[in-house]
């Protein structure tokens, strides 16, 4: 009797068959490969998997912490370029870029209030017996005037470039001009201010920023340099809102012409300032 090598099941000597499974028992050749053992997968005991998964977890862990911190840089980031967008848009300087414009445009209710609203009225009724909006309007016509006359002389080219805007605690390409202006801190400038403040119940000692600024501007006639003046002009917060002092106005350009070249504009822009004396005499 012999067994089945492969089930164990017991068999005569000369079987040649397995009855029970049906394994060959005819003898195998000496050269016949062997049979490929399959491989059981290694498994990990528990303890190297489950170091395997708090790797894992920290990788992902670091992974969003390391994204949480690109987010608050890139929001950092954001928060300074807005910051900056709105100070370029409501700092001294934008205050300046807005006179200017004005000034080109002819736009005189921005040209003049250089000081808070509320007491416009009260410096112009002292001044021209007038409120503030009975002169802007009387002299608008002016600016008017004075753009179209220069027109009619050729193309008409007005540029300008703020050269220095420094804080007048911090003055230093600025000191001399500070000087000239007579203001070396923001103290020297509020007392510079303080009785005409006064006057119209304002108080000085509210203008918590102020600045000197460096402009230059260029009239350009028909391809000839008609003016080219350097302005020193002084901005100041109050309430929140900055004012423009000392920036150019009709009598920069009547003043700054020459007469000889530009006679018939300087006649135009004396039209009509008498017309504005008449208006609000």
């Amino acid at each position: 009797m012999k067994k089945c090598p492969k089930c164990g099941v017991e068999l005569p000597d000369d079987a040649a068959f397995c009855n029970n499974c049906g394994e060959n028992l005819a003898e195998k050749p000496a050269d016949a490969p062997a049979e490929e053992k399959k491989e059981e997968p290694v498994v990990a005991p528990v303890s190297e998997n489950n170091q395997v998964l708090e790797n894992a977890k920290e990788a992902n862990k670091n992974t969003k912490i390391g994204l949480i911190a690109v987010v608050g840089v890139v929001a950092i980031l954001a928060l300074i370029v807005v910051c900056v967008l709105i100070s370029s848009m409501t700092g001294p300087k934008a205050a300046i870029k807005k006179y200017m414009k004005a000034f080109q445009d002819g736009d005189a209710k921005t040209l003049y209030t250089d000081m808070p609203e509320k007491c416009l009225d009260e410096y112009y009724d002292d001044m021209y017996e007038v409120s503030f909006k009975e002169y802007v309007k009387a002299i608008t016509p002016v600016y008017k005037e004075m753009w179209s006359s220069l027109k009619d002389e050729g193309k008409v080219k007005f540029t300008y470039e703020i050269k220095a805007c420094e804080n007048v605690n911090k003055l230093k390409d600025l000191k001399k001009d500070g000087k000239k202006a007579g203001i070396k801190d923001l103290k020297d400038l509020q007392e510079l201010l303080d009785d005409e403040f006064d006057e119209y119940d304002l108080d000085s000692k509210k203008i918590k920023k102020a600045y000197l600024a460096e402009v230059k501007w260029e009239l350009t006639v028909d391809g000839d340099k008609a003016i080219k003046e350097t302005e020193t002009v002084i901005v100041y917060q109050y309430g929140g809102k900055y004012y423009v002092a000392g920036g150019p106005n009709y009598a920069s350009i009547r003043y700054g012409l020459d007469r000889n070249d530009y006679d018939d504009v300087i006649e135009d822009i004396d039209d009509a300032l008498e017309d504005f004396y008449d208006e609000i005499d």
